[in-house]
């Protein structure tokens, strides 16, 4: 699996195990974060929401790559007492 296919799947798989343990709070937290980029246009403009849009899924996708990389190809040796 490659990162670019790890990230999406990643970030889905994540927010829907958030959402089956606490579904009101990923609801009330999804609402609070899409009011608050609805906001940054008519306060500030096309270019600053432009900005925020691509710094969110720029910080999201650093935070997954870095997961990726720490985790890729990790395998465990058992050893011989049956313990990893």
């Amino acid at each position: 699996m490659t990162v670019y296919e790890f990230i999406p799947r990643s970030v889905k798989g994540g927010f829907l195990s958030a959402y089956r343990i606490n579904r009101r709070f990923v609801t009330l937290s999804t609402i609070a974060s899409l009011l608050f980029i609805f906001a940054i246009y008519p306060l500030f403009g096309l270019n600053a929401l432009i900005l925020q849009v691509v710094s969110v899924v720029g910080a999201i996708s650093y935070l997954e790559a870095i997961n990726y990389i720490e985790h890729y190809g990790l395998r465990r040796k058992q050893l011989p007492d049956g313990t990893y």
